[in-house]
C-alpha cells in the first residue's frame, strides 16, 4: 500500500493501529522519527530519499527515538553508486529494464505534463500533492 501526503501518519495509524511491516521513507530526515513510530515491532524502516531535505535529525537519540524491536536502514544511491564500494558496473540495470518490460515492475509516471504546464507541476510539488513520479514532456 502506498500512502502519501499530509495526515499520512494519522490515516495509517487508523488503518494499521499495530503498526506496519515496513516503511520506505523517501522524504528524509524531516519524517524519519514519524516513520519509526509507524513501524510495528519487528518492522523495518528504510530511509532511501531526501525529497524533503537531508539535514540532520534534530536531537536524535537512538535510545529514546528508535522504538524497541524496530530496524532502521539507510540507502543513499546518490552518493553511494559509482564509488569503489559500489561500482556502477554492479548495478543490475538490464535486469531492472527486463522487469519493467515484462510488466513485473511499474515504472510509469503517475502524471505527465506538457512543458507549458511546468508552473502547475511546481504548485503541486509545493502543495505536496504529487502522488508519485511526474514527467514533463518537451
Amino acid at each position: 500500500m502506498l500512502v502519501e501526503g499530509p495526515g499520512l501518519a494519522d490515516g495509517l495509524k487508523a488503518l494499521a493501529p499495530g503498526g506496519v511491516d515496513a516503511v520506505l521513507d523517501l522524504v528524509g530526515t524531516t519524517t524519519l522519527l514519524e516513520s519509526l513510530r509507524l513501524a510495528r515491532r519487528g518492522g523495518w524502516v528504510c530511509m532511501a530519499g531526501f525529497v524533503g531535505g537531508g539535514g540532520p535529525v534534530e536531537r536524535l537519540d537512538p535510545l529514546l527515538h528508535l522504538p524497541s524491536g524496530r530496524r532502521l536502514s539507510f540507502f543513499a544511491s546518490a552518493f553511494v553508486y559509482g564509488t569503489q564500494d559500489y561500482p556502477l558496473a554492479e548495478v543490475p540495470l538490464q535486469r531492472i529494464v527486463d522487469l519493467v518490460e515484462a510488466g513485473v515492475l511499474d515504472a510509469a509516471p503517475a502524471r505527465l505534463f506538457a512543458f507549458d504546464e511546468i508552473r502547475h507541476v511546481h504548485e503541486l510539488l509545493d502543495a505536496e500533492a504529487v502522488g508519485g513520479k511526474m514527467g514533463v514532456l518537451a
